[in-house]
């Protein structure tokens, strides 16, 4: 039985799978929330919210942190109203990454879901469907505006770093 025990995460674990991530983390919840401060508060309510009565397997860990960020960019983007001082925002970084970034950070609140969780995430539309509490026909038609609307605004933006380049 103590073996078993063994089995579940402890608040290290938890920690170490944060420290591990967190770059890529900060990123998915970036691109979700659309919002630095946003972001911030996610990891902030998702760090309070660790478990310490050994619910969560070790394997399960990185799984359960990815899956509680989203639900809180969920919450803080459909759920809370947006006050004027929380406002789309973008990376700062003048990169081809940045620009990318800055363009999904663009696209309306459900379509950036759809395409973070779709696409980046690759959960099913069916999974997209159940963490937006929307129909397949919704999930599917906001991914597709999503890919339309990042080609044509990703198109520009490396046309337009192209002709920097070469004219520098």
């Amino acid at each position: 039985m103590d073996n078993f025990q063994s089995t579940y995460a402890t608040y290290a674990d938890f920690c170490k799978a944060f420290e591990n991530e967190m770059d890529r983390l900060y990123l998915l919840v970036f691109l979700l929330t659309a919002n630095h401060k946003l972001a911030e508060r996610c990891f902030l309510r998702v760090l309070e919210e660790i478990p310490s009565d050994n619910t969560v397997l070790k394997p399960c860990v990185s799984t359960w942190v990815r899956r509680r960020l989203i639900e809180c960019a969920l919450v803080s983007v459909f759920e809370q109203p947006f006050r004027p001082d929380i406002r789309r925002e973008g990376w700062f970084e003048n990169t081809n990454a940045g620009l990318y970034i800055d363009a999904v950070a663009q696209l309306d609140d459900l379509e950036r879901f759809v395409l973070v969780l779709a696409v980046l995430e690759g959960h099913s539309s069916q999974e997209c469907s159940l963490l937006l509490g929307c129909d397949l026909r919704t999930v599917s038609g906001a991914k597709a505006r999503a890919l339309e609307k990042l080609g044509t605004t990703t198109r520009g933006v490396l046309e337009s770093s192209e002709c920097l380049r070469a004219s520098a």
